[in-house]
């Protein structure tokens, strides 16, 4: 069986993840090459992923990223330097 659903049309116009994810493309353009694959290079399978997880974050590409991310201005608006905690 084969059902052909077009994922734009399951999340809402107006959902808050259509703004994540143009913050997290724009953060993501940003860091040319982080994976180390071209273009044309075939798509890392799971057990390649694993062999390159621990160099991938141990090489400050989370903190590249997060960096890229809270540096965007629509990003910015939504930090706060007041603490808070959820019980």
């Amino acid at each position: 069986m084969f059902s052909h659903v077009d994922l734009e049309k399951l999340v809402r116009p107006d959902h808050q993840l259509r703004m994540i994810r143009g913050l997290v493309n724009s953060a993501l353009a940003v860091l040319p090459g982080f994976v180390g694959l071209c273009v044309d290079d075939p798509v890392w399978d799971a057990t390649t992923f694993t062999k390159n997880r621990d160099r991938l974050l141990q090489g400050d590409v989370a903190l590249e990223f997060m960096n890229a991310l809270l540096a965007q201005p629509k990003v910015k608006v939504l930090l706060s330097s007041e603490h808070f905690s959820v019980d």
